[in-house]
Formats: structure tokens, sequence, C-alpha cells
């Protein structure tokens, strides 16, 4: 999860469709897009909150021996894009066996 906080370092209103974001997974700077996670903006007391996730489907296509990259983007209501966060993904592969 992130948190958006403005100047005074409350946390951002992120609903009502009046912001957008975009997250997505790549192997290295334009590369093909693996993934694309689901971003999720919380209310109420978690507001400025962000929740990230990926399903099952799309967390099985990748692979625990490669390292991937990711970054997140918003567009505010001006139409300002910021960066928020960027970093690298690794994939653990389950341990234990599941029926």
């Amino acid at each position: 999860a992130a948190r958006i906080l403005d100047a005074n370092g409350d946390p951002v209103a992120l609903t009502g469709g009046l912001t957008s974001f975009k997250a997505e997974i790549r192997k290295g700077h334009k590369k093909p897009k693996l993934a694309a996670f689901t971003i999720t903006a919380e209310t109420g007391n978690d507001a400025g909150d962000l929740t990230f996730s990926l399903s099952d489907a799309v967390t099985l296509t990748l692979d625990p021996a490669q390292r991937y990259y990711w970054d997140c983007f918003w567009t505010d209501t001006s139409g300002v894009v910021y960066c928020l966060a960027r970093g690298s993904v690794l994939v653990d592969a389950n341990i234990t066996h599941l029926p």
C-alpha cells in the first residue's frame, strides 16, 4: 500500500474519478508490459491510501527466477503526471504444496 499526502501532510482524497493511476511490471525500460496492478483508492479513515494487487492468474505468469521492475504513475485533476514509486519485483514460488 502507499499513501498520498498533500503539502500539509494530510491524506489526499483519491476517489470520485478525479484522478487516475497506472502501475505496470516489465523486465526493464521499454520492454513489453507483463502485468498491470489493480489499484484501489481507499476511503474513510484510510483516505489517501492506495492498495496494489495482482490476481493469482497474473502472478503465476511471472517467473520466480526473473527480476522484474515496476513503477506507478498518478495523474492528478489538473492532468499533471507524477511518478509515485518504482522498484524491483521478485516472485517467490510456493514452498508448501497445496491440494
